[in-house]
């Protein structure tokens, strides 16, 4: 069973489990033909912003209180995953700012 689908630019797209996400690979990255259990030469690193607790707070009562006013300043925080993908396991690396860094993990099919 497949673990990585082709991206929207000939690119490749996996599932990461620590971060419960979809994580896109670039087509310049070496890959090593395999979909079941794909390698990649270099590290691939997904960086975003994600609510606090308290931002994620203050939004959902913002998008409760259904008013039309501007969205508030909602706390976020920076997010860094940094991932090497090694015979279909997923070793990720310590800078990852996930509870995983550090761990190896299976590659799971996109649900």
């Amino acid at each position: 069973m497949s673990v990585l689908r082709p991206g929207y630019d000939d690119g490749y797209n996996f599932w990461c489990p620590a971060c419960v996400r979809i994580h896109r690979i670039r087509a310049d990255r070496a890959f090593d033909g395999q979909w079941s259990a794909p390698s990649f030469e270099k590290p691939i690193r997904t960086a975003w912003r994600d609510f606090t607790d308290a931002g994620r707070a203050a939004y959902t009562t913002w998008m409760g209180a259904g008013t039309s006013d501007l969205s508030p300043y909602c706390e976020t925080r920076a997010e860094v995953c940094v991932v090497l993908i090694r015979a279909g396991w997923l070793e990720y690396l310590p800078e990852s700012t996930h509870e995983f860094a550090g761990k190896t993990l299976p590659m799971e099919p996109i649900p």
